[in-house]
């Protein structure tokens, strides 16, 4: 028997997972809840909640197979996803443009000759730029702009990503940008709403639960 292993408890018990809590007592059946994908009746402890509905662990493979193949009723490539991560780029881009701002005026305030200050503030401002965006969607599960409109990156098994990950799905997204945003605008023809970086980190972005 595997983890993933249904049982019943008695001969019209519940199913459950084998290993999962089995109930407890006559009172266990007023608990039991169905998946949503089978209809078959699990314990609570039993179901995963995703997407704001709850399925059980065989279902749960299947559910995000279809999601991430973007065969779900509301995929991820919807117009109103896509909107959402419009304009929470163009927050972004705004952290982008004040650490600029910033980086320039300490620039022009430091005494290191003016080529050299100005080389500094270019690239220091991009790189903390990374870098906060690597921290909020490693630790958050997304940008500051995409956690205001509640959506999030998630990798292919549908889990937030690491720091790792974050960092580099944060630097192929450059190569998004130096498309002149055609890279962006794949997402409108992908079945699973990708840009050009999340075809390449393998990663989607979807409505946070």
């Amino acid at each position: 028997m595997g983890p993933l292993t249904l049982i019943r408890e008695g001969e019209d018990g519940a199913w459950r997972l084998y290993g999962a809590p089995a109930s407890a007592g006559p009172g266990a059946a007023g608990r039991q809840s169905a998946c949503v994908m089978c209809g078959v009746s699990f314990t609570p402890e039993s179901l995963v909640a995703l997407g704001g509905k709850r399925y059980c662990a065989a279902c749960k493979e299947t559910y995000l197979r279809h999601r991430w193949q973007g065969t779900l009723p509301d995929p991820g490539k919807s117009p109103r996803i896509f909107a959402k991560r419009a304009v929470a780029k163009i927050i972004d881009v705004n952290v982008l443009m004040l650490l600029l701002t910033k980086s320039t005026y300490f620039a022009e305030s430091s005494t290191a000759p003016g080529p050299i200050a100005a080389a500094t503030g270019l690239v220091g401002a991009p790189l903390v730029y990374i870098a906060i965006m690597t921290f909020c969607t490693g630790w958050l599960g997304g940008t500051p702009g995409k956690l205001v409109f509640g959506i999030g990156v998630v990798n292919e098994r549908d889990e937030a990503l690491d720091y790792q990950q974050a960092l580099v799905r944060g630097l192929a997204e450059f190569l998004s940008a130096a498309m002149l945003g055609i890279g962006y605008l794949l997402a409108l023809t992908d079945p699973r709403g990708q840009t050009l970086h999340d075809r390449i980190c393998q990663t989607a972005v979807v409505a946070r639960e």
